[in-house]
């Protein structure tokens, strides 16, 4: 069962009390060289708790008050014997939206897991390119889980639900977080892995994909106003897109690992419509043997999006 605690239990419709928390005060900083350090994405690492303050203390400054995030974090459940030693658990994230938005901010959350209290606390905050930061104090919030004899239940707190801020692509409404995503955490942890298999995504560097497939995407967003078949053009184009882009990303890791800068050719079968041999080949990526590829005769609609122009 999954809870949502900005005072609407998911699954079964029982009202709960939210939790009710300070003002907190918005507001912009300009970081210092401790203040980068935490910025940067990191592995988790395990802290105490005089040293989760002090973390939160560089990153949040007089943004917020300490206190109040300090009482955030400790849950009614903890064990008081683990109060310092092996608590914490702390890394910092980057977030990168499916769709782009303007501007020049690197979306970042701190996150911070309490072992003893079966929690996890999200803090988001926005990073500009000259190392401006500011805390997104009114979306913190914190999924929890409750284990009982007979169930598990995962509840969502937000720090303040009054000041939630959405914008339906970086920050989620409260309402999808609770009817959405807390079912879903509830079933993936009753669910066991049927298979030993690695996944695809796991062979690859997620961050590097997900970013090089936005670029992509805009790069060969024309292609889908001269598409010519009746299928759904946006979802063949960058469905090839998408496998495109994990190629190249494939491909540069084992480039990487070999210690060679020569790009790799590929086999084309003729078994497509040609659109993901243009955008490798596009990409400078020969198909081989030279000359022997259907993306040499592409069809009269078909045009290959490079900078500014189209070639034909």
């Amino acid at each position: 069962m999954a809870e949502g605690s900005d005072g609407f239990d998911s699954e079964s419709g029982r009202m709960e009390d939210s939790r009710k928390d300070s003002e907190v005060d918005h507001g912009r900083q300009t970081l210092d060289e401790q203040h980068n350090n935490l910025a940067k994405e990191t592995e988790y690492r395990d802290v105490d708790t005089a040293e989760l303050i002090q973390i939160l203390s560089s990153l949040l400054g007089t943004n917020i008050k300490i206190a109040d995030i300090s009482m955030f974090l400790h849950s009614d459940i903890v064990d008081k014997e683990h109060e310092t030693a092996g608590r914490w658990c702390v890394g910092v994230r980057t977030i990168i939206p499916k769709v782009n938005k303007t501007g020049e901010f690197l979306y970042k959350e701190v996150i911070i897991k309490d072992i003893v209290g079966h929690a996890v606390t999200f803090i988001p905050f926005e990073e500009t390119d000259v190392g401006q930061v500011t805390v997104k104090s009114s979306n913190i919030y914190q999924i929890q889980l409750h284990l009982k004899p007979e169930e598990r239940l995962f509840s969502l707190h937000a720090l303040t639900p009054e000041q939630w801020c959405s914008d339906g692509v970086v920050y989620p409404k409260l309402s999808w977080l609770c009817t959405k995503l807390l079912p879903k955490l509830s079933r993936w942890a009753l669910e066991s892995k049927a298979s030993e298999f690695k996944r695809t995504l796991s062979l690859i560097p997620v961050e590097k994909y997900s970013i090089l497939y936005q670029q992509l995407k805009e790069k060969y967003k024309e292609l889908v106003k001269v598409w010519p078949e009746v299928t759904d053009p946006e979802k063949f184009v960058f469905e090839d897109v998408a496998i495109a882009t994990y190629l190249l990303v494939l491909w540069g890791e084992e480039r990487a690992e070999k210690g060679t800068t020569a790009k790799q050719s590929f086999v084309d079968l003729g078994c497509g419509n040609g659109l993901l041999v243009h955008i490798l080949n596009n990409e400078g990526y020969d198909v081989y043997p030279r000359g022997g590829s259907v993306a040499s005769h592409p069809p009269e609609w078909f045009q290959v999006y490079a900078g500014d122009e189209y070639i034909d």
